[in-house]
């Protein structure tokens, strides 16, 4: 205080000029006024009441105090009792005052747009947060040893390694703006995926008689081939099959993973499979001799 004086508070529930558009308020608002009193800075607290709360249907450990500053509404929050609902600021000037919470529909993270699983470390981290100019971003829900960096929609990073395993991971994030106000209502933003570094197995490969006659194979012939594959525990599944004749699978093409296929081969082929999981992670190829003999099925006919 540079000098005393005497300070007016008028409690309305008449929406202030120029609300915060991205705000649900709580419907009260203050007008503070001082008059011979001249301070440089003011801390300053506000009561609420449950039923303000309930009203509203806003969280109350997210509720913020602004006030109208410079043309703009700011946050000035510094402390939040819900206990004596009493809500606290720090201010260099005097009304209006408003309480509410910032709207969430742009507050959230995704990462590789939602993406279940992925099999790198790698990913994208996406938000849409109108006003953010910065972000911090860290693989520790306390922040350790994070920077404030500027704000990208679509940033790259790198999950921390967990090793050799499945495993759920999660990344977490901040947002404020140009003036250093944390947006969100000052929540932290997080989305999980789930990491899968475990390719699958192709567990056999066999050669499928129709019950008939037992022919000779002369040429080339279309093959019904019998799969059978599965992924790890907990892994992002078995997506796509290749089938060759050729070890190195040159020119064969990834096609849906089915438990039966056809291939063209002759005798003394040898059919190659290999099968790879959502994430793209291809197992160790198993193969199959074709013989030379194959049954064909033949309908029996009654006169």
């Amino acid at each position: 205080m540079r000098a005393g004086g005497t300070i007016t508070t008028l409690v309305s529930v008449t929406p202030p000029n120029q609300p915060p558009s991205n705000f649900t308020l709580l419907g009260i608002n203050f007008e503070v006024t001082a008059s011979g009193i001249s301070f440089g800075r003011a801390t300053i607290r506000f009561p609420y009441r449950d039923s303000d709360i309930a009203t509203a249907g806003v969280p109350e450990e997210s509720l913020r105090l602004l006030h109208f500053e410079n043309g703009k509404w700011k946050d000035i929050t510094t402390g939040l009792d819900t206990t004596a609902n009493i809500i606290t600021g720090v201010t260099e000037s005097l009304s209006p005052f408003v309480l509410g919470v910032q709207n969430m529909q742009n507050c959230a993270i995704s990462l590789n747009s939602g993406a279940v699983y992925t099999g790198r470390l790698n990913v994208q981290v996406f938000s849409n947060t109108p006003g953010a100019a910065e972000m911090l971003v860290s693989n520790d829900a306390g922040f350790t040893g994070a920077q404030w960096q500027p704000y990208h929609s679509a940033l790259n990073w790198t999950i921390t390694d967990p090793g050799n395993r499945i495993v759920t991971l999660l990344v977490y994030a901040r947002l404020r703006d140009a003036g250093s106000n944390l947006l969100c209502s000052g929540l932290s933003l997080s989305d999980d995926i789930i990491y899968d570094p475990l390719a699958p197995s192709v567990i056999s490969v066999t050669v499928q008689p129709s019950q008939g006659s037992m022919l000779k194979m002369q040429a080339l012939s279309s093959i019904t081939l019998q799969l059978s594959a599965a992924d790890q525990q907990g892994g992002s599944g078995v997506a796509d099959m290749q089938i060759s004749t050729d070890a190195n699978f040159t020119g064969a093409r990834w096609q849906l993973f089915n438990t039966t296929a056809q291939v063209t081969a002759q005798p003394g082929d040898k059919v190659y499979v290999r099968v790879r999981d959502g994430v793209g992670n291809t197992s160790n190829a198993v193969s199959v001799i074709i013989s030379g003999q194959r049954y064909i099925f033949l309908p029996l006919i009654v006169r």
